[in-house]
């Protein structure tokens, strides 16, 4: 489907991502997050997939899997 304008896609998008948070119960910022994530991943593979290395970490916290950041301290 082809939209007039990047302001009626991005429309569209919200209105089928809100009803699939309704219907699933999943939440609306998750999936927009998911979409985004998808996206950036999509573009990341038309370079050479051996390029690119994706963090466990960030997958993670995209699925909305609890992920603390590491902290280093000092120890004085």
């Amino acid at each position: 489907m082809t939209y007039d304008s990047g302001e009626s896609f991005r429309c569209a998008v919200e209105d089928r991502l809100r009803v699939q948070s309704l219907q699933t119960g999943v939440p609306l910022v998750r999936l927009r997050k998911m979409v985004i994530f998808d996206r950036f991943l999509v573009r990341l593979m038309q370079d050479p997939p051996d390029a690119w290395v994706l963090k466990g970490g960030l997958a993670l916290r995209i699925q909305g899997v609890p992920v603390n950041d590491v902290q280093f301290q000092s120890k004085r």
